[in-house]
């Protein structure tokens, strides 16, 4: 019995180290998976290609994705326009949308319309890369149409426009600081004019009594106490009738 128990006690230690050394191992793929998700961002430097797909609805019709050609792509960090040719030519009265992706699939545009099948048409469209530390960041775009009839049924105005997110982050930085700067200024001037004029006002009420004619706040606010705040002395000698004669007594 005590063999039986002691194999059961084993065995089940043995189940044990094993799940706990399953489920380590689970984590640490999953923590690797998560950090290796980061380092797969493609980085870029100025002037490098930045792969563009594009596909296309033409009425009832869709195509698939496909690569366009280098010199159509975006330059990583310059902003620059071409003109894009369409797998199909846009068909009066039908309607047409197009899409693309960037950077390996990573950043995608929604369908845009080119023609609405009436008369409106896109001129122009605008995408503009946010970008940080040589990564792509997000996407955005700008469309502009116009109402005079298709001009090039196949050709579509692209522009490719960059927005350095450091250089932003240091604006922003740079006018938080001065505004910050601005605002304690302004409340020390303040603090020191209701300062100043508190005690202007103590002064004033605690020099009330006169001091020859004068409030003690004058005579402060004049620069002190000065001789001419004196009465001047004046001898009288108009009771002395005869010259001075010395005391008997003495």
């Amino acid at each position: 019995v005590s063999t039986q128990s002691t194999g059961t006690l084993v065995s089940h230690l043995s189940m044990r180290s094993l799940k706990f050394r399953m489920s380590l191992t689970s984590q640490i793929f999953w923590v690797a998976l998560f950090l290796s998700s980061f380092s797969l961002v493609q980085s870029y430097v100025v002037g490098d290609v930045v792969r563009c797909s594009q596909r296309s609805v033409a009425g009832q019709m869709r195509q698939n994705w496909h690569d366009l050609q280098a010199h159509f792509c975006p330059y990583f960090g310059y902003k620059r326009k071409v003109n894009v040719q369409l797998r199909d030519a846009i068909a009066e009265g039908e309607p047409y949308r197009v899409s693309f992706s960037f950077g390996e699939a990573r950043h995608l545009i929604p369908w845009i319309t080119v023609s609405d099948g009436n008369t409106t048409y896109l001129s122009h469209l605008e995408i503009i890369f946010h970008h940080k530390d040589g990564k792509i960041m997000k996407v955005k775009y700008h469309t502009e149409y116009q109402y005079e009839g298709l001009k090039d049924s196949r050709g579509l105005s692209l522009e490719y426009s960059w927005v350095d997110l450091q250089d932003k982050d240091t604006t922003i930085g740079l006018a938080v600081f001065l505004l910050s700067s601005f605002s304690l200024s302004f409340f020390v001037m303040i603090f020191t004019f209701i300062h100043f004029q508190f005690e202007s006002t103590t002064s004033e009420r605690s020099g009330q009594l006169p001091v020859h004619g004068k409030g003690l706040g004058s005579v402060l606010s004049s620069g002190g106490f000065q001789p001419a705040d004196l009465p001047a002395f004046e001898p009288n000698f108009s009771n002395l009738s005869g010259p001075l004669e010395p005391s008997k007594n003495d």
